[in-house]
């Protein structure tokens, strides 16, 4: 197959069943989606888009910029394994007046899996994930990469325009949504160093998990009971990575659209003991009741 920048790679496997990773209903949890999808699109970006000497030829890496998972809530059968489909495309991300940014890479990661009572194939979770290609270097300008490497061997740059929402957009509510409540950390949380990756800074489920935790809380608060209630999809955006022993603060809003529609959680998490600035961390949180 020829290969260039603008190529679209896929690929399916399988993927085991892990008990931790299921909930009590027999479904798929939030935060185990990239812990299934993850190993799967390095494997295809290893193979077939960076190549096995990506990492050490290039001194490029790939850290996440922003991603948006989905879970269906559907039941599995026990011990079933998981049919896992990656999709990854290069492109270029546009900065606001619409010069050329920088070079990004997009997964779509998608899990099947045999229903527990109908045995039907069905969707349990959807991840489109955003790397932004980079260099680890201190000067931002440097960071930015806008040519691939020549062993990779896909020309200079794809023409494709790839785009995913950003801090700003995240922090807000969605349009047709409007506030109902405030919410605030009473306290400041510290990073731990269980929390971190080979990139050296915290790994990004653990924000999903500490976002969940701070969305749980707030829901109790407001009458919710976790236990009655769905956090269905999570959309998050980085603006900048958190390291161990970093204390951060996480404040939000509720919000309420449509009779139809869930209800949507705003978070922003912040470096530091207050919310003070921009926030590092961005994301949205789908939120309806369970079995609707």
């Amino acid at each position: 197959m020829e290969r260039n920048a603008d190529t679209v790679f896929h690929r399916t496997f399988t993927a085991p069943y892990l008990f931790d990773e299921i909930t009590e209903r027999g479904a798929l949890k939030l935060t185990s989606v990239l812990r299934v999808t993850a190993p799967r699109h390095f494997e295809l970006w290893l193979s077939e888009v960076g190549g096995p000497d990506f990492f050490t030829s290039t001194g490029l890496f790939i850290p996440i910029a922003a991603f948006d998972l989905f879970v269906s809530d559907a039941p599995i059968r026990l011990g079933a394994e998981f049919d896992v489909a990656i999709t990854i495309r290069l492109g270029r991300q546009l900065a606001d007046d619409g010069t050329f940014r920088r070079l990004v890479s997009e997964s779509v990661g998608e899990i099947h899996s045999l229903h527990a009572e109908t045995g039907e194939r069905v969707l349990l979770a959807r991840n489109i994930k955003h790397n932004a290609l980079s260099r680890n270097d201190p000067d931002p300008a440097k960071r930015r990469v806008t040519e691939l490497p020549t062993t990779m061997n896909l020309g200079a740059s794809p023409q494709r325009v790839l785009s995913f929402p950003g801090i700003d957009e995240l922090a807000r509510p969605p349009a047709g949504y409007s506030v109902l409540a405030s919410l605030a950390d009473s306290q400041s949380r510290v990073w731990s160093y269980q929390q971190t990756d080979m990139n050296r800074h915290v790994h990004a489920m653990e924000y999903v998990r500490m976002l969940d935790l701070f969305a749980t809380e707030h829901l109790y608060r407001l009458a919710k009971p976790p236990r009655d209630h769905l956090i269905e999809r999570t959309r998050v955006s980085f603006r900048k990575p958190c390291f161990p022993g970093e204390e951060y603060i996480c404040t939000g809003t509720y919000c309420r659209g449509g009779e139809a529609g869930p209800d949507v959680i705003c978070a922003q998490m912040h470096k530091g003991q207050s919310p003070a600035g921009e926030p590092a961390v961005a994301a949205q949180m789908f939120v309806r009741p369970r079995g609707v």
